[in-house]
């Protein structure tokens, strides 16, 4: 049996300050190779903390007081910082909600794409720039080339998320973390992008961490679904499963608010 690409085992984060405030409380759950799985929460569940805790990347504000975070068989938190910085961009590639806040505005599409090649010595000069169009047009970008040239101001939301995630696959990564990637697109973009990503899975041998307050969106895209409220698993199973048989009224709620 294949062991998980990614193991979070009773991770507990809490608000370094006096309150010590359980940011998350014991959350537990493996990612597998090749497959998509969906934290689903809303606002203040700790679905975004727990993005960030897998790159080590968490706010000052809180601390990790226990648990694992085992990537490709390495704890993360214990990694000195030259390995996490070595990780972060060529095994993990992260997709942010706003592409357009995410990109720097003053460099092209390419010239970013290019950059994070560079920075991981993965290819450079016109081998990364070949690389960089061939990711776009992966990404369903039917001009590359236009894309390459452009500043992120001059694409539409879903070109500006399509570059984003060719970025954020330019090393060949194992895992890719999304966090709320299409809640800012309309639901016709959306739909596209969904797609999008199981493609990836399929042509890059993929897997997805894929965070959304929104519980219809998950059950399109995700083999397993982890439900988060105010920073513990309350319930998780296939989309089916939840649909069909939720048992927690948090659950219950998120399927209710597809309808309204």
């Amino acid at each position: 049996m294949n062991k998980p690409l990614l193991s979070v085992n009773a991770l507990m984060i809490v608000l370094n300050d006096a309150s010590q405030k359980k940011i998350l409380d014991e959350v537990s759950f493996d990612v597998e190779p090749r497959s998509i799985l969906g934290i689903a929460g809303g606002s203040g569940s700790g679905k975004t903390t727990l993005g960030l805790s897998l790159l080590a990347l968490i706010s000052p504000a809180m601390r990790i007081v226990s648990g694992e975070v085992v990537f490709e068989e390495k704890n993360v938190l214990t990694l000195s910082k030259d390995a996490l910085c070595s990780m972060r961009g060529s095994r993990v590639g992260m997709v942010f909600q706003e592409p357009l806040s995410a990109f720097n505005p003053l460099y092209t599409i390419g010239y970013q794409i290019i950059e994070v090649m560079e920075a991981h010595h993965v290819l450079s000069g016109e081998k990364a720039r070949m690389r960089a169009m061939e990711l776009l047009s992966c990404c369903g970008v039917s001009d590359p080339k236009r894309i390459f040239s452009s500043y992120p101001h001059e694409l539409s939301g879903g070109l500006r998320q399509r570059a984003m995630i060719a970025q954020a696959l330019a090393c060949g990564p194992s895992l890719l973390i999304a966090d709320e990637p299409t809640s800012n697109l309309d639901v016709t973009v959306q739909a596209v992008i969904l797609d999008l990503f199981r493609s990836l899975r399929e042509k890059m041998a993929l897997s997805v961490l894929f965070i959304s307050h929104d519980l219809g969106v998950l059950r399109r895209v995700a083999d397993k679904i982890v439900v988060l409220n105010e920073g513990r698993i309350v319930e998780q199973g296939t989309p089916s499963v939840l649909t069909d048989q939720a048992r927690h009224p948090y659950t219950k709620a998120l399927l209710q608010a597809e309808q309204i």
